[in-house]
């Protein structure tokens, strides 16, 4: 996933004004209680694990941890309760953010392809495309919708391969790398080898002025219908 995951407000992340919500880490009750237990748990379960999305969920709408919820994880941690980033980004996307958050140990990356060991490297487990997929995948996309470019996340994610012209619609918000930086190859190379994550990109189709029959694109020509085009202006 290259952009932010939009979702609703409700996270760590989200600044609120007086009282804390019942249930917060903040909160102070009447007698003995279980400061990691939801008072919707039973007795004598405990979270022992938070998996949490970053971009639009953790972090602020700068893109970095802000104080109050760097104490919450730290609270959750203190109270042996396993944090864990699952996010879209690549590890040096998550390593500009990992020491404000306090991230040392397993991240999940590329939405879910490859779990690491942030400092280490060590490689959990990966999930690929295989080559002859994505070739299939370059070609039939490419006979339905001309002159797309290609780049490809490899090798735990630190390798960044950017087909000819990519770098030119790339902004280094897409993925915490100066498109300077990316190189330019023939496509036949960016499909050469597997992918953790394939990005396709056009230099002037985007989400919202994409027609819809290009969507479906693995179907039958005959079974496909395409409205006219209409201007939203």
């Amino acid at each position: 996933m290259n952009s932010a995951d939009p979702r609703p407000p409700g996270s760590l992340s989200d600044e609120t004004e007086g009282d804390p919500t019942p249930g917060s880490l903040s909160e102070d009750a009447e007698g003995d209680r279980d400061e990691t237990r939801s008072p919707a748990e039973p007795a004598g379960h405990r979270i022992r694990l938070i998996a949490t999305d970053l971009d639009g969920t953790l972090l602020d709408p700068s893109g970095h941890v802000t104080a109050r919820t760097r104490a919450a994880l730290d609270t959750a941690r203190a109270a042996g309760i396993v944090v864990v980033p699952v996010t879209a980004r690549q590890p040096i996307g998550l390593r500009a953010i990992a020491a404000e958050a306090g991230f040392e140990g397993w991240a999940l990356c590329g939405n879910g392809a490859y779990g690491i060991r942030l400092g280490t490297h060590e490689l959990l487990f990966a999930s690929e495309i295989a080559v002859p997929v994505q070739q299939r995948i370059a070609r039939e996309l490419g006979e339905r919708i001309p002159d797309l470019l290609f780049a490809s996340v490899r090798e735990g994610g630190e390798v960044f391969v950017a087909q000819e012209r990519y770098a030119a619609v790339a902004t280094l918000s897409d993925h915490k790398r100066d498109p300077r930086t990316m190189g330019a190859v023939p496509l036949a190379e960016v499909l050469s080898a597997p992918s953790l994550k394939l990005v396709i990109r056009h230099a002037t189709i985007s989400r919202r002025r994409s027609s819809p029959c290009w969507a479906p694109w693995i179907r039958p020509a005959s079974r496909r219908r395409c409205p006219a085009r209409r201007s939203s202006r």
